[in-house]
């Protein structure tokens, strides 16, 4: 009898191990997942966001972009804007092979599917960073809403973790790839320096205090 019960015991817990790990989402990547993306890093039009909030007179502040690929490059007009200072146009170009790198990262990076929940470690500092990216099947969002860090290791930023959404499903990564694959927007998107430039021209204006 003692030994029927520890079999059926064992075999009850070897099924609730069995059914955790079926439960538990498996990693994939886009193009694993969805067939049609493989030539995702091929796209001839990408829309850019950035965006910071916080407790101060500068927020919001945001940067919009609608890039087009011609020949080399991808080129269009950046909008930006900081708190109630009226906005500003500037062209802006990204070299096609620094953009075609991000989005081959994005169709190959590990991914879960499940609920996306931003690292955020304080109070007063919300960024978001959006790629849309309109496909022949709807519209592809890769994106990240995590304060950012200095990496452990290399020099790049953390914004992990990232999410990606697509035909109504959510997916996360953990991974670093699309922060490393980020980092040469930089000085091609300009946010940086047309944002150090308007929050000058508020501060001038006398705004630009902490509330």
């Amino acid at each position: 009898m003692r030994k029927l019960v520890v079999l059926l015991a064992g075999a009850a817990l070897v099924g609730a191990i069995g059914f955790a790990a079926a439960a538990m989402p498996r990693p994939t990547s886009l193009i694993r997942q969805f067939p049609e993306l493989a030539d995702l890093s091929d796209t001839k039009i990408v829309v850019i966001g950035i965006q910071w909030l916080g407790l101060s007179d500068l927020s919001p502040m945001a940067a919009d972009y609608l890039l087009e690929l011609h020949d080399d490059q991808f080129a269009g007009q950046g909008q930006f804007k900081v708190a109630e200072a009226p906005a500003v146009s500037r062209p802006i170009t990204v070299p096609r092979d620094v953009m075609r790198a991000f989005l081959a990262v994005a169709s190959k990076v590990r991914m879960v599917e499940g609920e996306y929940k931003p690292r955020i470690e304080h109070t007063d500092d919300y960024p978001s960073l959006e790629f849309d990216v309109a496909t022949k099947q709807g519209l592809l969002r890769i994106g990240t809403r995590s304060q950012l860090k200095d990496a452990e290791w290399g020099p790049y930023l953390d914004r992990t973790p990232w999410s990606i959404s697509y035909l109504h499903r959510g997916f996360v990564v953990t991974a670093s790839d699309l922060d490393r694959a980020y980092e040469p927007f930089g000085p091609y998107l300009r946010d940086d320096e047309i944002f150090q430039e308007l929050r000058k021209n508020v501060m001038e204006s006398g705004g630009g205090r902490l509330r």
